[in-house]
């Protein structure tokens, strides 16, 4: 199985009808990088972020993406990546895709936080999960043009949602490095 954002989006459709793989891939992240890599954890961890998915009918697929997501997020070189659409998409469904690439990010990231019952989160994570709360609720594709500011305030807020993911997956890991801002 390829691990790019066409793989995502197909095993999102074999999940659900209305699941994107904008949102299987944030919901993956943030579960992960709220501790929820635990055999018997990832599941009702996916479960909370996607509702009706059917996780159990793509088990052995799930598995094999949340292996090669984690994979990404501990690369030393952080090339970790959201999976989203890609710059040949309209700029308004890019938006929307980020938009719930966070939403999934942070539901899961909760409901792997709870149910890894792990000490309390700093200040600096307790902000990035504010700032990506901000961002899934907070982000209008209607008001998005096609021309270049928008396109690079796009790129910024994708390249800080980016560092976000790894800081927080840092955090959870005893001996790994956070990324710079």
């Amino acid at each position: 199985m390829d691990f790019d954002s066409e793989s995502i989006a197909a095993l999102a459709a074999d999940m659900g009808d209305e699941l994107s793989g904008a949102r299987l891939h944030g919901a993956m992240v943030g579960g992960l990088c709220g501790g929820g890599a635990d055999a018997g954890v990832w599941e009702p961890v996916l479960e909370a972020a996607l509702g009706d998915a059917q996780i159990g009918a793509c088990e052995p697929e799930l598995r094999q993406m949340l292996s090669l997501t984690e994979a990404a997020l501990a690369d030393p070189e952080y090339t970790f990546e959201p999976m989203l659409p890609d710059e040949g998409e309209p700029l308004a469904d890019r938006v929307q895709a980020l938009a719930d690439w966070c939403d999934a990010f942070v539901l899961a990231y909760a409901a792997a936080a709870r149910d890894a019952q792990r000490e309390q989160m700093s200040d600096e994570a307790g902000e990035l999960l504010e700032d990506l709360t901000a961002i899934a609720g907070g982000l209008d594709p209607a008001a998005m043009g096609e021309d270049d500011e928008d396109e690079e305030d796009y790129m910024q807020i994708l390249e800080f949602v980016r560092i976000a993911a790894l800081n927080l997956y840092a955090e959870r890991r005893p001996g790994a490095d956070t990324v710079l801002h």
